[in-house]
């Protein structure tokens, strides 16, 4: 059973002056055990999306469900954690005080309250600043306290819209450290995100949303190429080399593609016959550039 899967979703807002498209017959599963990123321009989608996986928005058409139980029901909810883009916490309270009202909105029990805060607390980095106020707080430290009460009712899902937008890149790095460890815990993660580069470097899979339509999606490795080849790229000179193996553009440069257990005899026999090297590198292109090749210049993301 996978953690959620989407399933011909569609939402049309409709004003006086427009109807908008948000979603177009999305379907998309994010399979048990994985830190799964949601890629798009701004007005894609993603918030949509997440709003309806998590049950506050209703689609117009199709229908999501979260580990077999559809989106929005007590079920669902119970076995997600969510932290939107936008947080409002009240300000004045301490941490501890305000961690014990959600636990009471999660429905633990009272028993339970102090250990659980005290276990989320020390899993976000947070135990030692449990007396301060979040008005203390940096945006980093308020997105880590997000995080433990998201997780405080140990969901087994848990739902992130642009967790490290507008952090300094300590803080980001941090936050996606601290994915990492929830996911060897156990936790599903599924979250979106503007920075590519982040999803590249700790996501199991990929989607990528343009105008509420599903680009692309599956494992990185899948899409991006899993590095298992190498192209090499020389000035032969006046050396002849392997019609076979070898294709010579017309400025007279010639390339390859092979095998990595086969890059090193390769690069050997080259540098024996004295042929200069001009090129070599891994056959996985980056995120970055799949995702500028699915969406249009002028809808390519700002931050």
């Amino acid at each position: 059973m996978n953690a959620v899967d989407f399933r011909e979703l569609s939402k049309t807002y409709k004003t006086r002056r427009e109807t908008r498209q948000a979603l177009d017959s999305l379907t998309l599963s994010i399979p048990q055990g994985q830190i799964f990123g949601f890629a798009g321009p701004n007005g894609a989608g993603k918030s949509t999306s997440l709003k309806i996986l998590v049950g506050l928005v209703q689609a117009t058409s199709g229908s999501v469900e979260v580990f077999g139980h559809p989106a929005g029901s007590r079920q669902a909810r119970d076995l997600l954690g969510f932290l939107p883009e936008v947080t409002l916490y009240h300000e004045f309270m301490g941490v501890e005080e305000l961690l014990r009202i959600h636990a009471h909105l999660a429905g633990l029990p009272r028993d339970q309250h102090a250990s659980r805060i005290q276990e989320v607390l020390e899993k976000v980095g947070l135990w030692e600043r449990r007396k301060s106020r979040l008005s203390d707080f940096s945006k980093g430290m308020k997105q880590r306290f997000g995080i433990a009460q998201a997780i405080l009712a140990n969901p087994k899902l848990l739902v992130l819209d642009e967790l490290t937008s507008g952090l300094d890149p300590h803080a980001q790095a941090n936050l996606l450290q601290l994915l990492l460890e929830l996911k060897d815990h156990g936790l599903t993660i599924f979250f979106s995100s503007h920075h590519l580069v982040e999803i590249e470097k700790i996501c199991d899979s990929v989607a990528i949303l343009h105008r509420g339509a599903l680009q692309a999606s599956g494992p990185l490795d899948e899409l991006l190429g899993d590095g298992r080849r190498c192209t090499i790229k020389v000035n032969p000179g006046e050396t002849s080399l392997d019609p076979s193996l070898w294709q010579t553009a017309p400025d007279g440069l010639a390339s390859c593609s092979v095998a990595r257990e086969e890059s090193s005899r390769v690069l050997d026999d080259l540098r024996e016959k004295n042929v200069e090297i001009l090129e070599f590198r891994s056959e996985r292109q980056s995120l970055d550039a799949l995702f500028y090749r699915l969406t249009p210049e002028q809808e390519r993301p700002t931050t």
